[in-house]
C-alpha cells in the first residue's frame, strides 16, 4: 500500500473542511450526512472516515475556517477602528457562519468537545480584540480611559446578540441601528461595564 505523505494529507483534509463547510451552508449541518461530504469530496467514505472520525469532528476543525479564521483576519489586517465595523458587515453577508453560531450553541449542552471549542474561541476573540483594542489607545483612535478587556467582551457579546437576532429573521436596518449605537458609546469613549452584554441593554 502506498505511503500517503504528510502534505497531501493536510491538503485532502483541507479539501475536506472546505467542503463540508459548503454543504453545511447549503443544506444545514443536521441535514447533511457523511456520505454527501465524500460525494462533495469525490472519495469513497471509508477514505473521509481516514481523516475524520465523524460529522462533529469536522465540525469542530470547521469552526476554525468559518468563525475564529475571519475574526482573526479582521483584526489582524485591518490596522483602524473601522474592523469594528468590517466584521459587523461579515456577519450580515455570511449565512453560513450564522448557521455554524446556531448549532454549536446548541449542541454544546450534549458535547463536552464541541463546548470546549466554544470556550477556545471565545477566549481567542478575547485575547485578540483586548490587544486591538490596547493598539487603537497607543495610536489615540480609543480613549486611554477605557478598559481594553471590558471593551473586547462587550463588543464579543455584542457579535453574539447580532447573530442571534439575524437569525431569528429580526430587520437588518434595526440591528444596524443598535449596533451603530454601541459602537458610538466606544467611540466616544464612554464607560463600558461588563456586566452590559447585549445590545438590549443600552436601548
Amino acid at each position: 500500500m502506498p505511503k500517503v505523505v504528510p502534505e497531501y494529507k493536510e491538503l485532502a483534509k483541507k479539501k475536506i473542511i472546505k467542503a463540508s463547510y459548503t454543504l453545511f451552508e447549503s443544506k444545514g449541518y443536521h441535514s447533511t450526512s457523511m456520505d454527501d461530504i465524500a460525494a462533495e469530496v469525490g472519495v469513497s467514505k471509508a477514505s473521509l472516515y481516514s481523516y475524520f472520525k465523524s460529522k462533529e469532528d469536522i465540525l469542530l476543525v470547521t469552526v476554525d475556517l468559518a468563525i475564529t479564521e475571519p475574526f482573526i483576519k479582521t483584526f489582524n489586517e485591518n490596522k483602524s477602528v473601522d474592523a469594528f465595523k468590517d466584521y459587523y458587515h461579515t456577519l450580515t453577508v455570511f449565512e453560513g457562519l450564522l448557521h455554524l453560531n446556531y448549532v454549536l450553541t446548541s449542541l454544546a449542552n450534549d458535547s463536552d468537545d464541541i463546548k470546549f471549542k466554544l470556550i477556545e474561541t471565545y477566549e481567542t476573540k478575547l485575547k485578540l480584540l483586548t490587544r486591538f483594542v490596547s493598539k487603537q489607545q497607543s495610536l489615540g483612535e480609543l480613549g486611554s480611559d477605557l478598559d481594553p478587556g471590558a471593551v473586547a467582551q462587550f463588543l464579543i457579546a455584542v457579535y453574539g446578540d447580532i447573530s442571534l437576532q439575524l437569525i431569528m429573521g429580526v430587520d437588518e436596518k434595526k440591528i444596524s441601528n443598535e449596533f451603530e449605537g454601541a459602537l458610538k458609546l466606544i467611540l466616544e469613549n464612554k464607560k463600558i461595564d461588563k456586566d452590559q452584554s447585549t445590545l438590549s441593554s443600552f436601548f
